[in-house]
């Protein structure tokens, strides 16, 4: 069993009472994470509660719109927002079981397929398939993996 970390449980409570309609306490539980934990997670993000921010979610930003599906791991200074360009943005979706380390960046309208892995520092600007490892500036797939991670 993954071991929860203290903010997980902080994100999910915020997104819950945001999404019951609760209108103060989500945003000061949000600008409480952001104090505490130096990161920043919008509230209008869409996070399976299986998901885990690594070492506390030191300097992660997630932007408006991101959608985390279930059992995906993300470690401290990953980026996961918009990139600039075009009409609405565009927001990154990471599918299931996907494993983002360290300062890693997803930036766009672009999907990170199921049981994939994006390597520490990579810049992802375009959409990979499932079981994939994607390494890099701008971030490419080295090798497709065989089994589940």
């Amino acid at each position: 069993m993954k071991y929860k970390h203290c903010i997980d449980k902080w994100i999910q409570r915020a997104l819950k009472m945001k999404q019951r309609g609760v209108p103060l306490i989500p945003n000061i539980l949000k600008n409480m994470i952001r104090i505490i934990y130096a990161c920043d997670i919008s509230l209008d993000v869409e996070i399976d509660s299986t998901s885990t921010f690594m070492h506390n979610a030191l300097g992660t930003v997630v932007g408006k719109g991101v959608k985390i599906r279930s059992n995906v791991t993300i470690y401290q200074n990953v980026t996961l927002g918009g990139n600039g360009r075009g009409i609405g943005n565009g927001k990154p979706t990471i599918e299931s079981n996907c494993i983002l380390y360290s300062g890693s960046m997803v930036l766009g309208n672009v999907t990170v397929g199921h049981n994939s892995i994006l390597g520490a520092n990579s810049v992802l600007l375009e959409s990979i398939p499932p079981y994939s490892l994607a390494v890099g500036t701008p971030a490419k797939v080295v090798k497709v993996l065989k089994d589940k991670i």
